[in-house]
Parts: structure tokens; C-alpha cells; sequence
């Protein structure tokens, strides 16, 4: 059966996927009515704003926002709601080791590197140019912005955000909704609700 998939999120991030993996894959797209009429809000699908007409349209859904409280509450919901997770979506030019895993829901866009091993979790994101190390883990929810460079054996936690060219010195452990700065060199493990940020990376304390 093909699967009809809704696009959590209808911003910036979804117009990038329906630009890499072409509009024909995407059934609809979901947007808070506060944001409805937002200049940025993707064009060339549909947009739907309730739940009620949304699952008339579709019967899997990819997340299409990267920040992590929206990612959490969008799954937790479509989940509550039946939806199924699509199949995993690599774009060609990307690299994946035969023994390398993706789980439901994730994103490999473009030019990425999935090396010996590597596990990807339900849910990721991983932005293009961005090489994911041997016997590393991505954990579910997270995001992996462009030019990152995990190093081999590293582990992120659930719902991690690791902003663009930061990088994990092998064997690295990030705990659970912690975030990686751009830039940032990991060279010590970063804990639970984390945040590093610097070269080498310092923890330092979250706004809020």
C-alpha cells in the first residue's frame, strides 16, 4: 500500500524536504492555525490546520520542524492519533553501510555518510553533509544539522539537537535532549538537558 504521508510542520524545513524528495511524495502538510498565513508556510501540497481532516489524508507522517519540545508533542500526537511513522526516506547521493539501520521516520538528505554500523533511530533528522561515524547511535527525535561529523562509537540520546559543523570526538555520549552549539568540538561527554557550546566544548546553562 503507498503510504500517504502528512508533513508535520509546513515552514522552512518542510519546503526543503518537498524540494529534495519531490512534492509527488507528500500528501499534505500540517500547520498550527496561528501560522497558517505565515509568507513562509510551503507551497505545493496541501495544508490542512486540524487533526479531524488531516487523518482523512493521510496514514503516515514525517516530522517537518526541527525544534525539539515541537518534535516531541508532534509524534506523541500522531502516534495518539494512529498515525505510522513513513518508511525511512535516504536521498541517492547519500552514502549508507550495508550494516547501517534507519528507523520509521527518519531523514538522510543529501551527500550524507552513514558509516559501518551506524544506527539511526525513529524520528531523526540528518542534514546533508554530515557523516555519522561506525557503531554510532542516533537517537530517536533528534537532529543533525548540516556538516556535523560524529566520530565513531558516539552516541546521541533522544531528542538531541546538534547544531551545523559541530563535531563528537570518538565514543562521545550525549545524553537525552541535550544540545550541541554549531561549531562545537566535542571532546567529553555531554550529559542529560546539556548544552556545550565552544571548541573545545564547555557546558554552559540553558536559557530558561
Amino acid at each position: 500500500m503507498t503510504e500517504k504521508i502528512v508533513l508535520l510542520g509546513a515552514g522552512a524545513l518542510a519546503r526543503d524536504l518537498i524540494a529534495i524528495y519531490g512534492r509527488e511524495r507528500f500528501a499534505v502538510a500540517y500547520v498550527e492555525p496561528a501560522f497558517r498565513n505565515d509568507q513562509h508556510v510551503v507551497s505545493g501540497v496541501g495544508i490542512v490546520s486540524d487533526w479531524t481532516r488531516l487523518l482523512t489524508q493521510a496514514s503516515h507522517y514525517l516530522l517537518a520542524v526541527a525544534d525539539q519540545d515541537a518534535r516531541a508533542a508532534l509524534q506523541a500526537r500522531a502516534r495518539a492519533e494512529g498515525l505510522i511513522p513513513c518508511e525511512p526516506l535516504v536521498y541517492p547521493a547519500s552514502f549508507c553501510a550495508a550494516s547501517a539501520r534507519m528507523g520509521r521516520g527518519s531523514v538522510v538528505t543529501c551527500f550524507v555518510v552513514l558509516g559501518d554500523a551506524a544506527e539511526i533511530a525513529e524520528d531523526t533528522l540528518i542534514m546533508h553533509h554530515t557523516t555519522v561515524g561506525h557503531d554510532s547511535r542516533v537517537g530517536d527525535l533528534s537532529v543533525v544539522c548540516p556538516g556535523v561529523s560524529l566520530g565513531g562509537g558516539s552516541t546521541l540520546g533522544r531528542n538531541c539537537f546538534v547544531g551545523a559543523n559541530a563535531v563528537t570526538a570518538p565514543g562521545v555520549s550525549v545524553g537525552d535532549a541535550a544540545v550541541i552549539a554549531a561549531g562545537a568540538a566535542c571532546l567529553a561527554d555531554v550529559p542529560v538537558g546539556g548544552f556545550a557550546i565552544g571548541s573545545p566544548a564547555r557546558r554552559v546553562a540553558r536559557a530558561g
